[in-house]
């Protein structure tokens, strides 16, 4: 019996290649969709989910007050982390990794290359899952002159010589030796590095005594491995108040966060998650969609094999079950192509995700299954309906009559094929909506001029040489302004609370970001002073007592003129001396806060170096003679260090790369939605036209126009069209404005994305439909009425 049923089924596909090929083609795509989706999720659920105790490990935290306010921070204290690990017994290991950016030039023989120097704890080494290939890090508790490295790293200084004991240089000052190699850390972890010192020798490094030993200072992140079952709350709230029993002045509460929801709850990767997984859902909904309009539509020419099925005996059961077979072997067959279509296009899809996705590597027995699963309920979904509709036949009335129909299928299909376009319309509403907002971020006035700049490096003999450096480059005529900086204006993160001035209420406390210029920063980056002035020689020469502040610092501060007015923290005292313009100074998925510029030219607060960045303005028009200049005088000056240089237009854009992957996901699969929807409509409208043939011809008979008669059948499908976008305006509409609440800079929704969209799925549906209204159109009346 079923393999007659398999026969049968395989006659069937044959029988209606159009209807067969889209139906599978349709399924195929969404199965293929699921697949590169499952991909994508499982690895974002996959971080640090290799740590053999991941349930046990917690990020101690802070919360940050700012009189009544706080706000939520990754960082803590150093002094924090000691200290609650021999207080409180349920916490078995603390460690720590601090989070300034110490890129180095690493040294070993004829080998030299710059690399993030990480300075961390020994301990680190206890609460994760990175193991040992060779060597360990113990002795790092005790000598700050020893390395671990990754696998690869050492490769790159040692190739294939044993590292172990060998000896590195740092920056041209300090000598490291190697103790120890560790398998290269997964890409689906938070923490991530290749070459770590301990943690101690940033006391060393900055030059600042006790530096890791201070209650105040939040450039550190604190991990801690926990007894397994602690009651987390409890430990929490005994926690709470730690820093100010060390430090009575702390604006800190620590808080323990829960490591394995850094990366999908606190950045914020389930939201992209799910979108990815509603979108999967839909496409799959869309392709059955398909499957069961075309079964519905091609059931008449099933009809009379039903009947003559029934009049010998085959029960409803076995009728359905054939359906239903049928269905299943459809999907099965989708199944293998989309196999094939995931092999094809994992690299397309590995450059959009910027990961590198293989069959191989992220097959596995479960995702097997999910997918296997996810065939089978397609499968079903498509032909729970088509089967029981098939099997309800009556015999009598097939076989008695030829024009027998099919009752309520009409308003079944068009009920289908709206809820397709809705759900193709919301995604590419969707689509174009976020395609603004990543435009509208890279493009937007930051309040300087980001065209045409240069970014290097002060590193090496260019930290005590900057200013001659400077000089030297301002010499050539294609470098129009150059400027010092501590940080770029991609993310300035140097801050404090704690600042008082006369007339400050008590509510007025808030988080100051500190950057530290020279002289010319204005001029070079085309920033506008409101009023007063900015340093120079003549007025304001480099100190400690005067500082510029931006428009949000002075309408924080609340006076009419804050020029002059004395600024106090401890035991630091400042003066007023201008107020530039606002400008943003982080990325726009952060509000502009209150900002002080300094021109300092010592360790106060801008550690190690007070500058760590020259930006030049150069001449649009001879960039490769410039940037060869620059390389030339700049290796004159540092030759052991590799020269390297980016443009800061290039580096804003970086900031929004992981948005406008997310955008190009989304619309790479709004498209494929759009296209099964179309692959549907297609073959309806093959079907539909097929059987008004007669009742075209009789119309032409009577006088109708080819034009005429195209333009009904045409607007009959299209208004299902027109229907669908009036249902996915205002689902969109509400989609895209919870989205974009998470942004303090956000795109204005105008009427554009939905009337573009409508035009779009117009367009489309009248192209699908012509193709075969128009040939119906054109067709000869007596072909078709000859047997009549």
């Amino acid at each position: 019996m079923f393999r007659n049923f398999f026969i049968i089924a395989i006659r069937n596909i044959f029988r209606n290649k159009l209807h067969s090929a889209i139906s599978i083609l349709g399924l195929a795509i969404s199965f293929a969709v699921t697949i590169l989706i499952t991909f994508w999720v499982q690895h974002e659920y996959s971080y640090d989910q290799f740590h053999e105790h991941i349930d046990d490990i917690y990020m101690v935290s802070s919360y940050v007050y700012y009189g009544p306010q706080k706000s939520f921070s990754l960082g803590s204290p150093p002094a924090l982390g000691p200290a609650i690990e021999s207080e409180y017994p349920q916490i078995l290991h603390t460690g720590r990794i601090s989070t300034g950016s110490h890129r180095v030039l690493i040294q070993a023989g004829d080998k030299a290359f710059k690399e993030v120097l990480d300075m961390i704890d020994p301990s680190i080494f206890d609460i994760f899952s990175f193991p040992f290939i060779e060597g360990d890090f113990k002795a790092g508790e005790t000598n700050t002159h020893v390395v671990v490295m990754s696998e690869t790293t050492a490769k790159k200084l040692f190739g294939d010589e044993n590292p172990i004991g060998r000896n590195i240089m740092v920056d041209e000052h300090y000598s490291f030796e190697v103790v120890g190699v560790f398998k290269d850390i997964p890409t689906n972890s938070h923490e991530s590095f290749r070459i770590a010192a301990p943690l101690k020798f940033i006391d060393e490094y900055y030059d600042l005594e006790n530096y890791t030993d201070t209650w105040y200072n939040c450039s550190f992140r604190t991990y801690a491995l926990l007894k397994s079952g602690t009651d987390i709350a409890r430990l929490d709230s005994m926690l709470a108040g730690r820093c100010r029993r060390s430090y009575p002045e702390s604006d800190l509460e620590p808080t323990l966060y829960p490591y394995k929801d850094i990366h999908m709850v606190l950045y914020g990767y389930t939201r992209y998650a799910m979108v990815f997984i509603y979108i999967c859902i839909f496409i799959i909904l869309i392709a059955a969609i398909n499957f069961t309009n075309l079964s519905t539509a091609a059931a008449l020419k099933r009809s009379r094999e039903i009947g003559i099925r029934k009049v010998h005996g085959s029960s409803r059961k076995l009728l359905v079950t054939q359906f239903m077979g049928e269905s299943i072997l459809i999907a099965f067959i989708a199944l293998l192509i989309s196999l094939l279509m995931v092999e094809l296009s994992l690299p397309i899809f590995n450059g959009l995700t910027g990961e590198s996705f293989s069959f191989s590597g992220f097959f596995s027995f479960k995702l097997g299954a999910i997918i296997f699963g996810v065939m089978l309920l397609s499968g079903l979904l498509a032909g729970i309906y088509p089967s029981f509709l098939l099997s309800s036949f009556n015999p009598v009335q097939v076989l008695n009559n030829p024009d027998f129909k099919i009752g309520g299928k009409s308003m079944l299909r068009k009920l289908l094929v709206i809820i397709q376009y809705v759900i193709s319309s919301i995604l590419f509403i969707c689509l174009i909506i976020l395609m603004q907002q990543t435009r509208f971020m890279i493009r937007k006035n930051l309040g300087f001029d980001k065209e045409n700049l240069i970014c290097v490096s002060v590193e090496g003999n260019l930290v005590e040489h900057a200013d001659a450096w400077k000089d030297e480059l301002l010499a050539s005529p294609n470098i129009v302004d150059a400027t010092l900086t501590s940080h770029l204006p991609t993310g300035v993160w140097a801050n404090s609370t704690g600042w008082d001035w006369e007339g400050r209420q008590e509510d007025d406390v808030f988080l100051v970001t500190f950057l530290n210029t020279d002289y010319d920063y204005l001029r070079t980056m085309h920033i506008k002073l409101l009023s007063g002035d900015f340093f120079s020689d003549e007025k304001y020469p480099r100190n400690r007592e005067s500082v510029v502040i931006n428009e949000e610092f002075a309408r924080r501060i609340g006076a009419e003129n804050p020029i002059g007015m004395i600024l106090t923290m401890g035991n630091m005292t400042v003066r007023v001396i201008g107020i530039v313009e606002n400008f943003n100074y982080k990325s726009l998925e952060h509000e502009l806060e209150p900002l002080m510029i300094m021109c300092f030219d010592d360790q106060m607060i801008f550690k190690f170096a007070p500058y760590k960045y020259l930006t030049l303005r150069v001449l649009p028009n001879k960039i490769p003679e410039t940037i060869a200049y620059i390389e030339k005088v700049t290796t004159k000056l540092n030759p052991s260090y590799p020269f390297s240089y980016e443009f800061l237009d290039d580096k804003l854009r970086n900031l929004y790369s992981s948005s406008q992957r997310f955008m190009n996901l989304v619309g790479v699969f709004a498209i494929l939605a759009l296209f099964i929807s179309s692959l549907g409509l297609f073959g309806l409208a093959s079907y539909i036209t097929a059987q008004k043939r007669r009742e075209i011809s009789i119309r032409k008979v009577l006088g109708a126009s080819v034009t005429r008669l195209s333009m009904s059948m045409v607007l009959d499908f299209c208004k299902w069209v027109l229907i669908s976008n009036l249902f996915a305006w205002p689902i969109s509409f509400y989609l895209m404005r919870q989205f974009l609440s998470s942004y303090p800079y956000q795109v204005h929704i105008t009427f554009m994305p939905f009337l573009l969209t409508t035009a779009v799925t117009f367009l489309i549906a009248v192209l699908t439909v012509s193709w075969h209204t128009l040939g119906v159109a054109f067709s000869t009346p007596t072909k078709t009425l000859k047997y009549e």
